[in-house]
């Protein structure tokens, strides 16, 4: 039986990187931190329920353009706009994609931003939905920067923060040379037409905002509640991730799906009758179990389709 093997943390990049309307002011802000020009090191630590995972990441960012290079790890992200590659041993491929939606971020969060500290020269931003603290932000009032977000879950413990320990003002020298020169694969918006059984149009506070048509007959769905995001891969055969394979399941809602942390990112493999799904998110822990439970379940392919598939192929 062929399984389909994906790699998703580039593809959430990519997706993540759609626009969504909120504050005039909070929107101002937004964009002015990804015209930002700096380098620095970021720590970023998230409380999981397999322990605390941290992790330290050099960052460039300079004409709308990032290099990002965790130290624990031989890959190097190259990330602008609509445009994602990643640098190992010389050799590089680009995605590319246009959003053909944008997610509206208005309606569930409410907006609270605090004026400029003296002493730090931050701006304090909190967002907030249904009562609960789940973004804090600090911009930096001088280049518009990020320097801090935590994530918080329902119970209000924090769940990821990432916060530059090393931070340089300025534009640095940037080696694009791979984006530019690399082949550039785009992907295909999927026509209007989509089974909502398979990716239904809401799943927890999100709502999808663009399907596209992936390798093997796969699909790639984007959702958002216009902070948070997370991306939907669906197969009729099952989805294989290799850093999962040995990974032992984790129990969720009285169901069983592989599952594995990152330092901001969760990924989740299940499989269900009528094929394999793979979902990776920077969601906190309680919003990913909603949104699980508006998703199909775990569960076997029927013996017939188990047959067919086994002796097509397929």
């Amino acid at each position: 039986m062929r399984k389909v093997v994906i790699v998703l943390a580039s593809t959430a990049w990519l997706l993540a990187t759609a626009s969504a309307a909120f504050s005039d002011e909070l929107d101002d802000l937004f964009e002015r931190a990804s015209e930002a020009e700096f380098s620095g090191t970021t720590f970023v630590h998230c409380q999981t329920p397999e322990g605390v995972l941290s992790q330290i990441t050099d960052i460039k960012q300079s004409g709308g353009v990032a290099i990002i290079k965790a130290r624990t790890a031989d890959t190097e992200v190259i990330a602008r706009k609509g445009e994602y590659a990643d640098r190992a041993g010389g050799y590089s491929k680009v995605a590319a994609v246009s959003v053909a939606s944008s997610p509206d971020r208005s309606g569930h969060y409410q907006v609270e931003i605090a004026g400029v500290g003296r002493e730090l020269g931050r701006r304090a931003v909190r967002l907030i939905a249904d009562g609960i603290l789940r973004v804090e932000l600090r911009f930096d009032a001088a280049t518009g920067a990020v320097l801090r977000s935590v994530s918080y879950n329902g119970d209000g413990n924090a769940y990821c923060t990432s916060e530059f320990i090393a931070f340089v003002p300025g534009s640095p020298d940037m080696d694009v040379a791979t984006m530019e020169n690399a082949e550039r694969t785009e992907l295909v918006v999927y026509p209007d037409h989509i089974d909502e059984g398979r990716l239904p149009a809401q799943a927890g506070s999100f709502t999808r905002a663009d399907v596209y048509g992936g390798a093997s007959g796969t699909l790639v769905a984007y959702y958002s509640d216009g902070v948070f995001s997370f991306t939907l891969v669906t197969a009729e055969t099952p989805v294989e991730i290799p850093e999962l394979s040995d990974i032992e399941p984790a129990t969720i809602d009285g169901h069983e799906y592989q599952r594995l942390f990152f330092p901001g990112q969760a990924i989740l493999v299940w499989g269900t009758a009528e094929g394999g799904y793979a979902l990776v998110t920077d969601a906190p822990l309680d919003m990913q179990t909603a949104v699980l439970s508006d998703l199909p379940r775990p569960g076997k392919a029927f013996f017939l389709t188990r047959w067919w598939r086994a002796l097509t192929g397929h």
